[in-house]
């Protein structure tokens, strides 16, 4: 027979402090006892006190990666590159009008235009990509799994109550002057299924957007979540990719670098509730998909290997 050694230690003590409740009870004329049960109270709310302070740890975590974009400076359209995201990011930009274009791309150096709506893209993208994911419900769990063609994310949820927004709503109260966001979707951008997104309950989100980043926060009283893009850097040509693609483009390309920040940290005062383990899953599940998409170390090494194995012809998008 299986016996749950903590309910059964709950139990005993349980059992224990009601023994002592009706003892003191029985003998509440007595200063004596009435002492006796002060001071053990004290000693066990001193002992509990501490013995939490030291083994109740708060659990964080953290991690920064390059989030890179290839385009040519002749139509600021991405280039045929393989990425994770190469699909989000072909449909944003295929909606860039031309006359948004600086007419003299050689002097991209003298205009923000290429940096400003890229960033709008990844900013679009990032939000667009995760709240996919939680299109049935919120309380999921995510594996990698290495598979022939690579690695995958395999994602299991269930359908557990939580908070539904609009995604089309949400966009326009939370990136107004987004680019994108003021295309809307009827330019062909993409959106998660059917523009609900299922978050946890109570689950508070908000954006705060600066000249070269955007911030974005999702808090509950288990856990606050921070994603947090950037610009960092951008230079002319594509790099060790001229190699990779089989040889340097006959055009002017560029490319730009973000940095991509996801942390989280649970509630010090929920640590051992039994519903934390859904929330840290859930949270879990939004870096783990991030790094798997976005992260452009891993994938830089995955098209490094994929070219030694296949050619220049595995690195392109098909």
């Amino acid at each position: 027979m299986n016996i749950n050694i903590k309910m059964f230690f709950l139990v005993i003590s349980a059992l224990a402090f009601a023994a002592v409740i009706i003892y003191t009870f029985n003998n509440h004329n007595s200063s004596r006892v009435l002492s006796s049960f002060a001071t053990a109270m004290m000693v066990a709310v001193i002992g509990f006190a501490a013995n939490e302070a030291i083994s109740n740890k708060t659990e964080k975590f953290s991690r920064e990666f390059p989030v890179v974009v290839f385009y040519s400076l002749v139509d600021y359209r991405p280039l045929n590159i393989n990425l994770p995201y190469s699909h989000y990011l072909n449909r944003c930009t295929q909606t860039i009008k031309p006359s948004d274009i600086p007419q003299e791309p050689e002097k991209y150096a003298n205009t923000n235009f290429d940096r400003i709506i890229y960033l709008d893209a990844l900013q679009y993208i990032l939000i667009t990509s995760t709240f996919d994911k939680f299109t049935m419900g919120w309380n999921t769990k995510t594996r990698r799994i290495q598979n022939p063609s690579g690695g995958s994310l395999h994602w299991s949820s269930s359908d557990d109550i939580g908070k539904e927004i609009s995604f089309a709503k949400f966009m326009k109260e939370n990136l107004p002057n987004n680019y994108f966001v003021k295309l809307g979707p009827n330019h062909g951008l993409p959106t998660p299924m059917g523009d609900k997104v299922i978050l946890p309950p109570d689950t508070d989100i908000q954006i705060a957007t600066k000249g070269n980043g955007m911030l974005m926060t999702l808090k509950n009283k288990f856990i606050s979540m921070k994603i947090e893009i950037s610009w960092l850097s951008g230079s002319q040509g594509i790099g060790e990719y001229s190699k990779l693609l089989g040889g340097e483009p006959s055009f002017p390309t560029r490319n730009l670098v973000y940095l991509l920040n996801v942390s989280y940290e649970q509630n010090y005062w929920y640590n051992g509730h039994p519903e934390m383990e859904k929330y840290k899953n859930w949270a879990d599940s939004i870096a783990e998909h991030l790094d798997a998409e976005f992260n452009f170390d891993v994938i830089r090494e995955n098209h490094r290997k994929s070219f030694l194995l296949f050619g220049s012809g595995s690195i392109r998008r098909l």
